[in-house]
């Protein structure tokens, strides 16, 4: 709908609130001919010969299209290259409308937006008569028709399954740090991959909504509304290492799953199998075999051949045709030209995805590259691409797709400018521009050069990107339609989005200054500053802009700009006894200060600069020993130090973990300027010894500051605020930490609890499970900083280091905390080093990997249970295997290892009657029956891995003797009489040490796979 012109310039809007979605759209296919034709403007491009090439020459669009259409080359295949916004599928669409429909041509067109594999393959086949054909047609119409998003999910697990048992010693599989899977990785992951995808708890984590399968399945079956950056790929994120319930799955999907989650190696290699298969897999879902798509591609180009024809090929996105862009490939650079009709494709593809396909770089023509440095050329289009915009925004859609006609034969689109009656002043204040494609100026209302080049800078800081540009102006002009007829625009939105450019200077304190004096509130002094620094002149200050613009805004005139004085000084110039000259005032940390005030983020260096200068002025009004406070110790405990002070949108926190009181500049009640004046005061004075002289009530504004900063350190520090608040939270987790690497018991509440839980944390034991080491990792991590909180609030200080602990108050919580292992005390108000959230993180690990231990330690007492029958046959089962040694030794069959003296198997022997089992097996009980999360920490802690590492240890020893005994007796057996009762004794002997190694290896964490 065209938008009725304004009648007089205060709160106008020259544009119809649903031309900005009809218009104003940031995908290049989506938008009607109409409005296309009549925004589009001349692309910015270059040409390389060959993507291997890396010079370029200067390339214009009317170029391209006529080289893509030279009969002189009878075969091209282009890539357009850029990145993700710069205009590829403009470029792809332009070169449709350029194309005159032919006798001689087909022209295939595939948008990016919304299209199916489906859908590509039947705009290829449109209007191809057949039996070929239909039959294809008829396939694929079988294939999709009733094939939802959940039996596709299906299907292509399933696939992927298939293609994986199928892995054969020949596939090159290559993972993303470019190491090629062996014949043995290949074996592995043949007789693993396939079971572990089918498994049901495995097909139920990759197989639900919003998994990496789902998005694969529904780009497929739906088509995508984004950019693709690189090729769709299944990570090592994507697989599923969280399941809870791992326990049901079968012993080899468990084993796998335990190797997955510790091996990194194994996951890269996993993941990297997935992918190779990705495509064929999914292709089987469209009932497609691997050379179908590719025989289909010959046989059109074949039909269009007999009918005279050559076969113009234009994708949008060459990324949506992922599952068929093999085949595709190989068909587009088949060159057989004598069965073959001749083929011209031109097809978009961001950067980072085309340097994947390194198979087709060197078979191109040549390369459309809009990844443009030239920041001139960039600026001069900004401002071009706006206008057309804008001025189809005006229009409407309905009045521009009714130009179609005139537009394709390349008539301009009138300027709606022209007849407005506030024309004159509108242009005048805002600018306006001569537009290819459009006749008359057109103005750039409610935008100006100096804001579309800060909306340019701020979407697109790397280089020209027409996307980013357009979605930046529509928020602007949406922003405008609410707020310009209730003069309040640009809104806070606007002015925290663009007002804080990196780029964009501030005004200058004494400006700064003088808007606080201005009589108006603060949300319109903000406005006011935000018109100043986004419209105005640069470098920007307060003073009246051109008078359209106060006009259409509706803010107040505020004159003329103050002069800068130069600096303050010492004396007079005229002042004998002055030995120093004036120096300038305008220092970096000034200026940083200054643009800080307007919204700008502080550096490192700034920051740092700036803590030092607050904190010392704080520490001079400050008198902590009148608060029984040690501000060297409060220093060393980290609880106050520059470090302390945090300045709203600094560009780094330092280490502030580590911080017990934050002291946030600027406070409540105070402004970024408040802040910005009182600490520029405050170091021109010690820099000159004068307070600034353009800003007259700086030295009292300087004392109000600091004094309003000293009482809120004062309050915090002080042992009556808010500091024990914390110490709650520390003893829960410094208490059930010493629960959990068994210093002390569950229900322990005496002072020798105390030591407990401030000694250190060792590393913990390897023969621990995984998930158990991983928490203890994890306590070990947490504890110095929990305990260093628990001296610094509990703490007796003793000349100015925490000497002693305050051990009744520790004893109070902990009779609170030993009741039972859960979250009980209340987040601290002040949660400066985040301890809450470490407490609750602390508590979940603990009841994952005391249950994961549990159920360790209830699967090994089965095992063994069912081997050797109750724990009073240990000793007979001891007694045993002693005299079997015995016998097979007297028996002369008895077979040790080189590096194994005749006394070692004795002392193999002594260590085994020595394993602690009948011990092993009542811890393991104790854990089975662990009701509560304080017993199941308590027998995970005792429980004895170590024991049980060395017992696999030992019987995997015996167990190999035994093995070689055996065979011998059996080489003994076939060339002489044997000793039968050796040979039974061995064969005995050697089935009962089989089961016991097999029992006890179960409470080992798993290895990595050979």
């Amino acid at each position: 709908m065209t938008a009725p012109l304004p009648a007089a310039l205060p709160g106008a809007v020259c544009w119809d609130s649903r031309a900005l979605d009809e218009v104003i759209t940031v995908v290049a296919a989506h938008p009607e001919e109409g409005v296309f034709l009549a925004t589009h403007q001349p692309v910015l491009l270059r040409r390389r010969s060959s993507y291997l090439n890396p010079t370029y020459t200067a390339y214009s669009e009317t170029a391209f299209r006529d080289e893509f259409l030279d009969p002189r080359r009878p075969s091209l295949l282009v890539p357009v290259i850029g990145s993700s916004g710069t205009g590829k599928s403009h470029l792809i669409r332009w070169l449709e409308t350029q194309i005159e429909p032919s006798d001689t041509r087909r022209l295939v067109s595939i948008p990016k937006h919304r299209t199916t594999l489906k859908d590509v393959i039947d705009l290829i086949l449109r209007d191809l008569e057949g039996s070929e054909f239909q039959t294809f047609r008829a396939r694929l119409q079988g294939a999709t028709e009733g094939l939802t998003v959940e039996a596709a999910r299906w299907n292509l697990l399933t696939n992927l399954a298939f293609h994986a048992q199928n892995l054969n010693s020949g596939d090159r599989i290559t993972t993303p740090s470019g190491a090629v899977l062996s014949a043995a990785h290949l074996t592995y992951l043949s007789t693993h991959l396939p079971s572990f995808l089918l498994e049901d708890i495995v097909r139920k984590a990759l197989d639900a909504p919003g998994s990496v399968v789902d998005r694969f399945v529904r780009e497929a079956l739906q088509g995508r509304t984004d950019d693709k950056v690189q090729a769709f790929a299944i990570t090592a994120a994507d697989l599923p290492l969280n399941l809870k319930d791992v326990t049901q799955a079968s012993t080899k999907v468990r084993q796998f799953y335990q190797q997955l989650v510790a091996n990194p190696t194994l996951r890269e290699q996993a993941v990297a199998t997935l992918n190779h298969f990705l495509a064929p897999a999914l292709q089987r879902v469209y009932q497609l075999g691997g050379e179908d798509l590719l025989k289909l591609m010959r046989d059109v180009r074949a039909a269009l051949k007999s009918q005279g024809r050559e076969l113009i090929l234009l994708i949008e996105d060459f990324a949506l045709l992922q599952g068929i862009q093999a085949p595709l490939l190989e068909a587009l650079i088949d060159d057989n030209q004598r069965d073959l009709c001749s083929i011209r494709a031109a097809f978009a593809v961001t950067s980072g995805y085309f340097r994947q396909m390194d198979t087709v770089h060197t078979r191109l023509s040549f390369v459309v590259d809009l990844d443009i440095e030239d920041s001139n050329a960039a600026h001069q289009a900004r401002p071009h691409l706006m206008a057309a915009y804008l001025n189809a925004a005006r229009w409407g859609e309905a009045e521009l797709q009714a130009l179609v006609p005139e537009l394709r034969k390349g008539q301009s689109v009138a300027s709606r400018c022209g007849a407005c009656p506030v024309r004159p002043s509108c242009h005048q204040s805002f600018g306006a521009l001569e537009v290819p494609g459009t006749e008359g100026p057109v103005g750039l209302y409610p935008l100006n050069s100096r804001l579309i080049d800060i909306v340019g800078d701020h979407e697109n800081p790397e280089g020209f990107n027409p996307r980013g540009l357009l979605r930046g102006m529509r928020d602007v002009l949406r922003d405008a339609q609410e707020r310009l007829p209730d003069a309040a625009f640009p809104s806070p939105a606007v002015q925290d989005t663009y007002g804080k450019a990196v780029t964009l200077a501030s005004l200058p304190l004494v400006d700064k200054a003088r808007l606080e004096e201005l009589q108006v509130d603060a949300e319109e002094a903000d406005r006011i500053e935000a018109v100043m620094r986004l419209w105005g002149p640069v470098p920007p200050r307060l003073q009246d802009l051109p008078e359209g613009l106060h006009a259409a805004f509706q803010i107040a005139r505020v004159g003329v700009a103050t002069p800068l004085v130069e600096g303050p000084s010492i004396g007079s110039l005229d002042d004998p006894d002055d030995k120093k000259q004036k120096k300038p005032a305008t220092s970096p940390l000034l200026q940083a200060l200054q643009n800080w005030a307007s919204g700008r983020p502080l550096t490192q260096t700034h920051t740092r600069e700036l803590r030092r200068l607050a904190y010392e002025a704080i520490s001079d009004f400050a008198v902590f020993e009148a608060e029984n406070l040690h501000e060297v110790a409060l220093k060393d405990d980290g609880v106050w130090s520059a470090e302390s002070i945090y300045f709203e949108g600094q560009t780094n926190n330092f280490n502030l973990g580590r911080e017990a009181v934050r002291l946030n500049l600027p406070m409540p009640g105070q402004s970024s300027v408040d802040v910005a004046v009182a600490l520029g005061a405050y170091y021109t004075f010690k820099e000159t010894g004068r307070w600034p002289s353009d800003i007259p009530d700086a030295a009292w504004r300087f004392r109000e500051a600091v004094e309003l900063w000293t009482q809120y350190v004062r309050v915090e520090l002080s042992p009556t605020g808010p500091r024990p608040s914390v110490l709650p939270v520390a003893v829960e987790m410094l208490y059930w930490s010493a629960v959990a690497l068994g210093r002390i018991k569950a229900g322990d509440r005496d002072s020798s609890v105390i030591g407990a839980m401030l000694q250190t944390v060792p590393e913990p034991p390897a023969e621990a499970p995984l998930e158990w080491r991983r928490q203890l990792d994890q306590v070990r991590r947490l504890h110095p900083k929990v305990a260093r909180q628990l001296l610094v609030f509990a703490g007796v200080r003793k000349g100015g280091a925490a000497r002693l602990v305050n051990a009744a108050l520790l004893l109070k919580r902990i009779e609170s905390t030993a009741k039972q292992a859960a979250v009980r005390a209340q987040p601290p108000e002040h949660d400066r080093l985040g301890l809450a959230e470490d407490r609750n993180t602390l508590f979940e690990s603990w009841r994952v990997s005391s249950v994961s231990a549990q159920l360790e330690a209830t699967r090994w007492q089965q095992e063994v249970l069912s081997v050797l029958g109750s724990a009073d046959q240990l000793s007979e089962t001891a007694m045993a295997l002693n005299e079997a040694f015995r016998a097979a030794g007297e028996a002369g069959v008895l077979q040790l290892p080189r590096n194994m003296a005749p006394e070692g198997v004795a002392q193999l022997l002594r260590q085994f009657n020595r394993l602690p089992l009948l011990s092993l097996l009542k811890a393991a009980r104790r854990a089975v029956d662990a009701a509560d999360l304080e017993r199941r920490l308590t027998t995970a802690s005792s429980f004895a891995w170590a024991d049980a590492a060395r017992s696999e240890e030992v019987v995997k020893q015996l167990n190999q003797i035994l093995d070689d005994s055996l065979r011998y007796a059996h080489q003994r057996a076939s060339v002489a009489t044997p000793d039968a009762s050796a040979v039974q004794v061995a064969q005995v002997l050697l089935q009962d040490l089989r089961s016991v190694e097999e029992t006890l290896s179960g409470v080992l964490t798993q290895g990595e796979p050979a």
